[in-house]
């Protein structure tokens, strides 16, 4: 694989790229704690991947445990997998429990083209040196070995391909380890680290999902939440815009939002759109943020959420901003 840094690398004097190889090898000694050199068939490989600290999370968004998650989080070391639909904040969750106790967090987003080297690593050249970058499953082990522990979130687990699905088996049982034969080295969980496994999961009629193998299904215990009730949503978007949009707004905002979840739309709204209204009611007005809201739909349906709108709030979502 050619690195993108060749071009520039080629303009430089073979004597000052010299210089420059042998600060890198000294930057990734071993005990750096990031970087490690191995044996590879025709020379050194130098491992590399993202720092600890630069896994660390940092001022998440506000978020409201009414699903009592983060109490599960501390009580278990199993895997979880959080099912439910789009922005009822499954991984919210997630990232403020890192957050909230200081842990590492590994995200990796899966879609269909998530492949073997999103996961265990890819190599590429820096001058005549083959630098492998870890992927998201040896970076999480890793880093639970370096730190004392790590999570390991995976966005939209399903929508792995069955395949690649495989190559989690390892990782998500009593081995907590991975093998990769590119740099001929396996990584491990050592004894009394903590390495958390975390899934998120829409429902399977979103499309571009698959069946989760029952091999990796058996590997994680799972949690279904749905959007909260009225009076728990309240709480969210209170904790989200203080006093800045009046409780009776909050009110027909939330009746908003479980109107179009009654299956007569086809899209309806999550709570994390409710969010959304809520924050641009202080800058932009409630009639924008309405118009915003009523441009998530199309055709037939605009003209329902509409008069839905008009209905619970009065004729003030009526003007158009933009059509």
């Amino acid at each position: 694989m050619t690195s993108p840094w060749q071009p520039w690398l080629n303009n430089i004097p073979v004597d000052e790229q010299k210089t420059l190889l042998g600060l890198l090898k000294q930057l990734h000694e071993p005990n750096n704690g990031h970087y490690q050199v191995v044996d590879g068939d025709d020379e050194d490989v130098l491992v590399t991947r993202t720092p600890a600290e630069e896994l660390l999370v940092l001022n998440p968004p506000p978020y409201v445990d009414i699903f009592k998650l983060h109490d599960l989080y501390k009580k278990t070391d199993s895997n979880l997998l959080i099912k439910g639909p789009k922005g009822d904040g499954k991984s919210l969750s997630v990232f403020t429990y890192a957050a909230e106790h200081g842990i590492p967090l590994v995200v990796q987003e899966c879609s269909e083209g998530t492949k073997e080297t999103h996961l265990m690593g890819s190599q590429t050249l820096i001058g005549d040196k083959t630098v492998f970058v870890l992927g998201s499953i040896p970076t999480a082990i890793d880093v639970a070995n370096e730190c004392g522990e790590c999570i390991l979130l995976f966005e939209e687990l399903n929508a792995l391909t069955p395949q690649v699905q495989k190559m989690l088996n390892a990782v998500g049982d009593f081995r907590k380890a991975c093998s990769m034969p590119a740099i001929k080295r396996s990584y491990r969980l050592q004894p009394g680290k903590k390495l958390w496994l975390r899934g998120t999961m829409n429902p399977s009629v979103y499309g571009g999902t698959y069946d989760l193998n029952e091999d990796l299904k058996s590997r994680f215990d799972e949690i279904e939440i749905t959007y909260p009730e009225p009076g728990l949503e309240k709480q969210v978007l209170i904790t989200v815009c203080g006093s800045a949009v009046a409780n009776d707004v909050l009110d027909k905002v939330i009746r908003l939002g479980g109107e179009s979840r009654q299956g007569e739309l086809s899209y309806s709204l999550s709570t994390r759109d409710l969010v959304r209204l809520v924050q641009t009611i202080p800058k932009a007005g409630l009639p924008v943020a309405l118009q915003l809201i009523a441009c998530k739909f199309e055709g037939d349906d605009r003209e329902n959420i509409i008069r839905r709108i008009n209905s619970i709030f009065g004729n003030v979502g009526t003007k158009k901003y933009w059509s």
